[in-house]
C-alpha cells in the first residue's frame, strides 16, 4: 500500500467538501477552498491533486493559481464579498473592540493580497510531439510574438528534462504521464508515426485540457490517378486503410483543425539531398513547404480557422522532379553525375505514384495568409 500523509489527505477532503457546498450556498466561495484542498492533496495524494486540477469544471482556475498565481475577476469579487460578509458577523457580535480591529486588519491584508494577484495569464501553448515543426512553432511564437506573450509547454519522452523550462514528460502509451499536461489555450499535435492504440482514448479523456487543437498530417494519404491532378481538401481518393488517417478524420469531426503538410524542407533538409531516396522519381511531382512557413501557417490556423476544418499547407508551387533536379545542376547544388544517375530512373516505373499537385487556395483565403519562402526564389 502506498504511503500517504493521511492527516493532510483527510484535511484536504474536508476542505474540498466545504468548497463543494459553495456550489449550493452562494455565501461560500468554491474556488478558494478547492485551491487549499488541492494544495493539501499535492502534499499527500498526487492522484487526487491531478484529478482536481484536470477537472473539466474547476480545474482551469486551480491550474491558473498553481501555475501563474492567477485569481480571475469573478473569483476576486466573490472572495471579497465573502470576506466582507464574514467581518459583518464579527462586527455585529459581542466582541471586544481589540478583536474587531485585529480581525479587520487581517481581513484587509487578505483582501489586498487577493486584489494584487494577476487576473489574466499569458496565452498558453502545448506542443505535443516535439519535432522540427514543433521547434519552428516555438521559435515563431517567441521571436515574432504572433500570439503576444506566451507560455510554451513542450512534451518529451524523457522524464529527466527540466520542467522549469517548459518540458513535460509525456508518452501516449504511459497513461500516468497524461496527468502531467497543463490546461492550455492551443495545442499543436503531431501524431506519432507508429500509431498508439491509446490516441483516441487520450483525446476523449483530455481534450478539455488541450484548448483549440491543431493537428499536423501529411499528403501521403492521397492516391492521385495517373493524370496530373490538382488536389484540394475535398479530394476523395484517399488511403483510409491506415489507422492514423482514421484517427485524424475522427478528431476533425470532433472539432480539431488539421494542417496537411507536403515535403518539409529547410537549410538542414534540402530537396537537393532527396534524389537518392527510393520514392523520388523524375516523373513524379514534389509539393513543398518551408518549415518556417509550415509553422506560420499552423499558428495562422490556430488564430483564425473555425473548428473542424482541414487545410493544405503546400506553398502551391509543385515541381516535376525532372525539372527540379535540372535546376539543382544549374545552381551547382548537385553535380552532373548525380543528375544523370537520377534521370536514369525514368527507365523504370516509379515505386510510388506521386502525380498530384496540392492546392493551397483554402489556406490562402483564410485572412490573406502569405508564404515567405519559395524554393526557386530562395535559390535565385
Amino acid at each position: 500500500m502506498k504511503h500517504y500523509n493521511w492527516p493532510l489527505f483527510i484535511f484536504g477532503i474536508l476542505i474540498c467538501l466545504l468548497g463543494l457546498l459553495g456550489i449550493f450556498l452562494p455565501i461560500l466561495p468554491t474556488t478558494p477552498f478547492l485551491i487549499l484542498g488541492a494544495f493539501f492533496f499535492s502534499k499527500s495524494n498526487p492522484k487526487f491533486y491531478y484529478y482536481l486540477i484536470h477537472h473539466p469544471r474547476f480545474g482551469k482556475n486551480l491550474f491558473n493559481w498553481f501555475e501563474f498565481g492567477i485569481i480571475n475577476q469573478k473569483a476576486k469579487k466573490m472572495s471579497v464579498g465573502f470576506i466582507s460578509a464574514s467581518y459583518l458577523i464579527v462586527l455585529w457580535g459581542k466582541n471586544p473592540w481589540t478583536i474587531k480591529v485585529g480581525v479587520f486588519l487581517i481581513l484587509v491584508a487578505v483582501i489586498c493580497f487577493i486584489l494584487k494577484r494577476p487576473s489574466t495569464r499569458p496565452t498558453t501553448i502545448l506542443i505535443l510531439g516535439h519535432g522540427k515543426v514543433g521547434s519552428r512553432i516555438a521559435q515563431e511564437l517567441i521571436s515574432n510574438k504572433l500570439m503576444g506573450t506566451v507560455k510554451i509547454y513542450r512534451t518529451t519522452r524523457s522524464d529527466s528534462s527540466p520542467s522549469d523550462q517548459g518540458h513535460i514528460f509525456f508518452d501516449l502509451n504511459d497513461k500516468k504521464s497524461w496527468d502531467h499536461l497543463p490546461f492550455v489555450d492551443f495545442t499543436f499535435w503531431t501524431l506519432p508515426a507508429n500509431n498508439s492504440p491509446h490516441t483516441l482514448e487520450f483525446w476523449h479523456l483530455k481534450k478539455h485540457l488541450l484548448g483549440k487543437t491543431i493537428g499536423i498530417g501529411t499528403t501521403s494519404q492521397y492516391l492521385p490517378s495517373k493524370q496530373e491532378t490538382w488536389i484540394d481538401e475535398n479530394y476523395t481518393h484517399i488511403d483510409t486503410s491506415h489507422k492514423r488517417r482514421q484517427i485524424e478524420n475522427q478528431m476533425v469531426k470532433e472539432g480539431a483543425i488539421w494542417g496537411i503538410c507536403p515535403g518539409l524542407y529547410d537549410e538542414s533538409s534540402h530537396p537537393s539531398k532527396w534524389l537518392q531516396f527510393e520514392k523520388v522519381h523524375p516523373t513524379n511531382f514534389i509539393n513543398l513547404v518551408h518549415r518556417q512557413d509550415c509553422a506560420r501557417a499552423l499558428i495562422h490556423l490556430a488564430l483564425y480557422s473555425p473548428l473542424g476544418e482541414v487545410y493544405h499547407l503546400s506553398d502551391g508551387r509543385p515541381f516535376l522532379w525532372s525539372d527540379l533536379s535540372k535546376y539543382f545542376v544549374e545552381k551547382k547544388l548537385i553535380d552532373q553525375k548525380i543528375y544523370d544517375q537520377f534521370m536514369d530512373k525514368q527507365k523504370e516505373a516509379p515505386k510510388v505514384l506521386k502525380k498530384g499537385k496540392i492546392s493551397n487556395r483554402k489556406l490562402m483565403s483564410l485572412q490573406d495568409f502569405t508564404f515567405k519562402h519559395s524554393l526557386v526564389e530562395d535559390l535565385s
